[in-house]
This record gives structure tokens, sequence and C-alpha cells, in this order.
């Protein structure tokens, strides 16, 4: 069995109001289990992200509906149905850092270096 890890480094995401239509336009992360087996995710946010993982808020795509995290502090995990797509909006548009594993938490604490400046 293999893990697969997803990276979302320093991924900000910012939620910005339109002028006058009161509607808002953000960016979102979604996971996909396109296999007909449910999978169990893990979501490790890094120390810097503007929330823990109890404040994560996963909503299937096709439904609406909330998919619960199990956790608290920086990890936490969640069931991805068979064909089930989830998607997440960060903390309403602050800072997430961290990694999305499948089947297995993060085992590596390794530390990112920043991007540099050419």
């Amino acid at each position: 069995m293999r893990t697969v890890l997803i990276l979302f480094v320093a991924v900000v995401m910012t939620l910005a109001a339109r002028d006058g239509a009161g509607a808002q336009s953000f960016t979102s992360l979604q996971f996909s289990n396109a296999t007909g087996s449910p999978v169990t995710a893990w979501l490790t946010l890094g120390a810097d992200s503007m929330g823990k993982v109890e404040d994560a808020r996963l909503v299937d795509v096709s439904t609406g509906q909330n998919v619960p995290v199990s956790g608290s502090g920086l990890q936490g995990s969640f069931t991805l149905q068979a064909n089930q797509t989830v998607s997440w909006n960060s903390f309403n548009g602050a800072l997430a850092t961290g990694a999305v594993t499948f089947r297995s938490p993060l085992r590596s604490r390794a530390r990112f270096p920043a991007a540099r400046a050419a």
C-alpha cells in the first residue's frame, strides 16, 4: 500500500468581496476520491496556520453537507467516501500551511525552506 502526499505549503487563500455585489469569491482546495471505496485522509497543519484542525470546515461538493473532521490541534482526519469530492476554503481566506495524506497520518516533521527571491 502506498501513501500519497499532497503538500500545500504556504497556501494563502484570500476572500475578496466584489464591489456592490455583496458576493464573495475565493480559492478553495478540493480533495477527490475517484475509487469505489472510502479512504481516510489526514490533514496536518503547520504551526503558522491561522486556525486549528477543529476549525477546518470541509464541504461535500455534490451535497453541500459538512464533512466531519476528527482530531484536535494541528492534526485530524476525515473520510472521503467513494467518488466523493470535498472542498476546503482554508480558514475563511486566512493562511494555511501543512500537508494532506491518505491512509496514514504525516510521519515526517521536516520543515520546508522558505522561498528565496532571485
